[in-house]
């Protein structure tokens, strides 16, 4: 996608769906927003996100959001540790 193109809202991409009369899906890999992989039906054989330990899915969520410029990393709490982009993470203690 060129960086110099805004990059359209999800209203948009829904609205160009509908316009064309097309999955959602299609618009979000035509926009360069998911790939061919991704659109496909899961199989019982794929793991699930429960199969899943939270570093994988955070790693996962890095990925597909490496060229994402709508601001700051957010960091995120999981297991009491809060996980930061630009540091290292954060143990939180109840005394709960």
């Amino acid at each position: 996608m060129d960086k110099d193109l805004a990059v359209p809202t999800p209203q948009v991409l829904r609205r160009v769906a509908a316009l064309f009369d097309a999955p959602v899906q299609e618009v979000l890999i035509a926009a360069g927003f998911m790939t061919e992989e991704e659109n496909r039906p899961l199989s019982p054989t794929r793991e699930s996100l429960q199969q899943l330990s939270n570093k994988q899915i955070l790693d996962e969520i890095r990925r597909r959001t490496a060229g994402d410029l709508g601001g700051p990393p957010i960091p995120v709490r999981v297991d009491g540790v809060l996980h930061s982009p630009d540091g290292p993470p954060t143990v939180f203690v109840s005394y709960t």
